[in-house]
C-alpha cells in the first residue's frame, strides 16, 4: 500500500522500522570511514539514495512477510533481514563517488563493503563474543574480501542467495540469530 508520500506501508511499525533501518545505514557508513579514513576524499553518503534503499527494503520485507504469512506477533530471522537489506544496498547503492581526476579511486568497493559489514552486524546484533570470534578467525579477513568482490561482480543475485550467505554465517557463528522466527529483531 503506497501512503503517498512516496513510503511504503508495511506494518504498524514501519515507521520506526524505516528509522532504524536508516540509523543502521548511517552507522555502517561511519564504521566504514573509520576503519577507511581516506574514504571521505572519494566518496559520500547519499541520503536520498540511503531512502531509497530503506523503501526498497521495507518493500522486500513486505514480500518475504506474505509469502511466509508471518503475522505481526512474529518476528524475522536476522539473516532474512540482513539478506533483504544486503538486496537494498546493492539495487541503491549509498555510497556516490565524488567528481574525481584521480581514476584510481573508481573501482573501490566501498557499497559491497557496507553491504557486507551491515548484513554482518544485524546477524551478530546482541552477541558480541560471537562477533569476537568471527572477528578473530584468521580466513574472516580472506572471506569478507571473497564476498565484497562477489557482490561487486554479481550485484543482481537473488535475495534467497544473501539470505543463505547470512543464514550459512549464522549456523556457523550466531545460531541464536537463527533459532526461531520470534528470535529476530524486527
Amino acid at each position: 500500500m503506497d501512503t503517498g508520500s512516496g513510503s511504503v506501508w508495511v506494518g504498524p511499525n514501519t515507521d520506526s522500522l524505516r528509522k532504524k533501518r536508516l540509523v543502521q545505514l548511517i552507522g555502517a557508513w561511519h564504521l566504514i570511514k573509520y576503519h577507511t579514513p581516506e574514504i571521505e576524499e572519494s566518496w559520500d553518503f547519499c541520503p536520498i539514495t540511503a531512502g531509497r534503499c530503506v523503501e526498497e527494503y521495507l518493500i522486500s520485507r513486505r514480500e518475504l512477510v506474505q509469502r511466509f504469512q508471518i503475522n505481526d506477533a512474529d518476528r524475522i530471522q536476522k539473516p532474512k533481514i540482513a539478506g533483504l537489506l544486503v538486496d537494498a544496498i546493492l539495487r541503491y547503492p549509498s555510497l556516490k563517488l565524488k567528481p574525481s581526476p584521480r581514476p584510481e579511486h573508481c573501482h573501490c568497493r566501498h557499497n559491497e563493503r557496507m553491504a557486507i559489514t551491515l548484513g554482518l552486524s544485524i546477524c551478530a546484533e546482541g552477541q558480541p563474543e560471537a562477533w569476537q570470534k568471527l572477528m578473530s578467525n584468521p580466513m574472516f579477513p580472506g572471506w569478507v574480501e571473497s564476498q565484497v568482490y562477489y557482490l561487486s561482480q554479481s550485484p543482481h543475485q537473488t535475495r534467497e542467495a544473501l539470505i543463505g550467505m547470512f543464514e550459512a554465517i549464522c549456523l556457523a557463528f550466531f545460531p541464536s540469530a537463527i533459532a526461531s522466527r520470534s528470535n529476530g529483531n524486527e
